[in-house]
């Protein structure tokens, strides 16, 4: 009997959706997966009436399923009475209970959304607009004797004209909204699938304006309202993609309507399409077959993990209960099926074509073929798979790289010739690993290959088909290769070069390539608004010599070859761990090595070799043999700070013994930067709170600072709107209180005492420098050096706005010498220059005792 009388496949999750037809049909089977419910969960922050950005854009690629996202998204704000929207609200309850109540609060007892669905076609997007906001009306305002009849006629009449303006579009759209309240609606949602579509129209007429009716519609959404406007733009790629016919100055305008939109990507991982996979099959098989099924599926997840072959996000009973669910589908096929359909066609829309295909190797036909034999299980591996894909989708194929390993392919499958079916099968299996297995994460190992064959005859087999030059074995990572041949031989080259490098400094090597980013000490950077990072540097025993004190958060991370090594790094550690100074003694130096030598031997390889050049597939070889090389040295890197336990650490002079996962390590940084930066302020502003702010961070810095200069009496520095410079002040001036309104009105002043933005710490410090220099200047390189060091830590780019504060609110008391000539006033052009080269100015505190004591004494001398 054929595996079609237990197997059934929901045909209603196998068909495009296309949300203008669907929105009106009643209900459509939906799978929560967490992408959706990640932007279900953002969208849902948008559901009341303050002012904020309500226009999404998500963007995907061809079948990803976003139209079914926006199928679901309008049937859960429509109408709560219908059919269709109890059942989305079911689905979300059992998915996201706290979500779904988000939502149902929302919405309370309205009528929910008045829903506007329209899909792209090469016309004026606008026309459409019209038509579909005509018919979602028609549709909402139901109750003939509350109808906005006038309103309907005015949308009627736009519709049937195609012709609107957008200022007038814009208000009858609000006069919508209005009624929809009136109407005890919740709001409006307007969704656009295949927005594409009309921004090419809107490409190719240049004198069309669309583009600016999103612009004014996102904008409108963003007001407070009570019946709210949502927009949400389903895409393939963004805005700015479909104007590369326009010129520059077009392409930045499309550019800036964009940034109108929040940008969510929308593609599912191979963990979730499986789990679509499962919700889309159903088998009706005995208890005993069942079990059969879930023990089978056990064994080859337990493999599959063993092989690092498996999803990160799932567990190994995860994986069986889902590859279980799956059958006949082998968990090779599941693993191979999404990353395939996102390669060479178009995601889970392929996917669900190949579930409902009666074509050759299709699914259906497959289940028809397939029969039980026996105690065997028969499973539909990945060699079907590979047939389905070269009959019935070879167009799709669009990336070159892609599409020549598929050619290799075929070209292998023609060499064999007459061949025994299983070898057949494998060398399938082995090709279509090839293509997808480096995104998938699959490689055609042996353990991987026995799951589809006895490994008895599995093992005959490869031997076989490298016996005929069609595969070869890839020592180096395990796995094989359909090969097209090549002379140059990169095992003896690779030995050859390791023997003349081995004796160089792999310290040296990896401070040169900086394959570790600094480590941000995340709590800190959040608790202070300060970014500090440890620089990570690396000590062999050649250069440990380089193990001193720091003036910057500093990592050492020393790598130790035996016990003798290790101990005296520990001794070092010991003594120079202060401060922000950390020092780690890395627990696999042996692997780090071989890593770094292997990395360094191919790229000389690859730079320095001439028979290369000639030769394509030994190109190709060598090139993945480095990014697999590089991939390890990231990997053995990596888990110096992602599993610290296996190392030994130093803090401030002490060996640290608890340190057992990466969470641990970043508050054991994060503490330590507290202490050191104990009196830091709490200066929350990305912009400027940086020792190299951006351009645009300068020009608001300036701005800011000539503000300072001439409007120091007025609320807000006189700042109007909310240009960059305005963040800056607040942050800096008006948080910490050091710009605040007084008994003679605003002006600068010394902050407040409990100030919780910590800059009284500072200003003390620049009071006290400045208190012992009644007799001697102080230069002002000094003092910002003082502020730059703990326990302040002050950024360059924040130093000047504080300091002018200070100078601003002690104008009376201080004096100013420039190239030790007096300076008898403090202008911007000074203080421009003093920003510019502070080793130039000097500063001098004059109380007004001492200078009438100073004046009395030269009165008394002259007499």
């Amino acid at each position: 009997m054929s595996l079609k009388s237990y197997i059934h496949v929901n045909t209603r999750y196998t068909r495009s959706i296309h949300i203008e037809r669907d929105s009106a049909t009643g209900i459509q089977p939906y799978i929560l997966t967490s992408r959706v419910k990640q932007v279900l969960a953002r969208f849902a922050e948008t559901l009341d009436s303050e002012p904020k950005p309500r226009s999404f854009a998500l963007i995907g690629p061809y079948g990803s399923g976003k139209s079914a996202f926006g199928l679901f998204l309008a049937q859960l704000l429509g109408n709560g009475e219908t059919e269709a929207s109890r059942h989305a609200q079911d689905l979300l309850a059992q998915a996201e209970p706290m979500l779904a109540k988000n939502y149902k609060d929302s919405l309370g007892n309205t009528k929910g959304y008045c829903v506007v669905t329209v899909t792209g076609s090469p016309e004026p997007l606008a026309r459409s607009l019209l038509r579909a906001i005509n018919t979602a009306a028609e549709r909402f305002f139901t109750d003939k004797k509350k109808r906005p009849t006038a309103l309907l006629q005015q949308l009627e009449a736009a519709a049937v004209s195609g012709h609107c303006k957008i200022g007038r579009l814009i208000e009858l759209i609000a006069e919508l909204q209005e009624a929809i309240l009136d109407h005890q609606g919740a709001g409006l949602l307007i969704v656009i699938d295949e927005l594409g579509k009309f921004l090419e129209y809107e490409a190719r007429h240049r004198e069309a304006t669309d583009i600016y009716l999103l612009q004014a519609i996102a904008e409108h959404g963003l007001r407070g309202q009570e019946a709210p406007l949502h927009l949400v733009v389903l895409l393939h790629q963004s805005f700015e993609q479909y104007a590369q016919t326009l010129g520059e100055q077009l392409r930045n305008e499309w550019k800036k309507v964009q940034g109108r939109f929040e940008t969510i990507p929308f593609l599912e991982t191979t963990e979730q399409t499986i789990r679509i996979l499962r919700a889309a099959l159903s088998s009706q098989f005995e208890t005993t077959t069942q079990e059969r099924i879930a023990v089978e599926s056990l064994r080859m997840a337990n493999i599959l993990k063993e092989q690092h072959a498996l999803p990160s996000a799932l567990s190994v009973e995860e994986s069986a209960e889902l590859f279980a669910d799956c059958y006949p589908l082998h968990p090779l096929t599941s693993l191979l099926l999404p990353t395939l359909c996102q390669r060479v066609a178009q995601n889970e829309r392929t996917l669900f074509s190949y579930l409902g295909s009666h074509e050759p190797h299709g699914f259906l036909e497959t289940l028809n073929r397939l029969q039980w034999e026996g105690e065997n299980l028969p499973w539909i591996t990945p060699a079907e798979i590979y047939d389905y894909f070269i009959l019935n989708q070879p167009g799709l194929i669009t990336d070159h790289l892609t599409h020549r390993r598929w050619a290799e392919v075929v070209t292998a499958l023609e060499r064999l010739g007459d061949a025994p079916e299983a070898s057949v099968r494998l060398l399938k299996t082995i090709g279509l690993m090839n293509i997808v297995g480096a995104q998938g994460g699959l490689k055609p190992s042996l353990e991987l290959l026995a799951l589809c064959a006895e490994p008895d005859k599995t093992v005959i087999g490869l031997a076989a088909l490298a016996e005929k030059s069609l595969i070869t074995y890839r020592k180096y990572n395990g796995e094989y290769r359909v090969w097209q041949g090549s002379d140059f031989d990169l095992e003896a080259a690779l030995t050859e070069q390791m023997a003349q490098i081995s004796g160089l400094d792999i310290a040296e090597l990896l401070n040169e390539t900086k394959p570790i980013m600094p480590i941000v000490a995340r709590r800190h950077a959040i608790k202070t608004g300060t970014l500090r990072y440890f620089i990570p540097e690396f000590v062999s025993a050649v250069s440990k010599t380089r193990l001193k004190p720091t003036d910057q958060p500093t990592l050492f991370i020393c790598l130790a070859s035996n016990l003798e090594e290790n101990a005296d790094f520990g001794t070092i550690l010991h003594k120079i761990t202060k401060d922000h100074t950390v020092g780690v003694v890395a627990g696999n130096p042996q692997d780090l090595c071989e890593a770094v030598l292997t990395v360094e031997a191919l790229t000389r390889i690859q730079r320095g070799n001439a028979q290369l050049s000639s030769d394509p597939v030994a190109q190709r070889e060598l090139k993945d043999r480095l990014a697999f090389a590089k991939r390890t040295e990231t990997i053995i890197l990596s888990a110096i700070l992602d599993e610290p336990r296996h190392s030994e650490w130093f803090f401030q002079g002490k060996h640290s013994a608890s340190l057992d996962n990466k969470r641990q390590l970043q508050e054991k940084l994060s503490k330590l930067l507290d202490d050191v930066y104990s009196a830091a302020p709490v200066l929350k502003n990305e912009l400027i709170n940086r020792d190299k702010p951006s351009s645009s961070a300068m020009a608001g810095r300036n701005k800011l600072i000539t503000a300072m200069f001439n409007h120091s009496k007025e609320e807000e520095l006189g700042i109007t709107k909310y240009p960059s410079e305005k963040s800056i002040y607040r942050s800096l001036l008006k948080a910490t209180s050091l710009h605040k309104r007084g008994v003679n009105g605003w002006g600068f002043n010394s902050p407040d005492g409990k100030n919780e933005f910590k800059i009284g710490h500072v200003w003390q410090f620049i009071e006290t420098s400045l208190n012992e220099t009644e007799t001697k200047p102080l230069e002002v390189s000094l003092l910002f050096s003082g502020l730059y060091q703990p326990p302040y830590g002050l950024k360059a780019g924040v130093v000047p706005i504080i300091f002018l504060a200070y100078l601003l609110a002690n104008n009376d008391e201080l004096v100013l010498f420039e190239e030790g000539q007096f300076a008898p006033f403090l202008s911007l052009e000074v203080y421009d220059r003093l920003i510019r080269n502070p080793q130039a100015f000097s500063l001098q505190r004059f109380r007004l005792d001492n200078i009438r004591e100073a004046l009395f004494r030269k009165y008394v001398e002259v007499i």
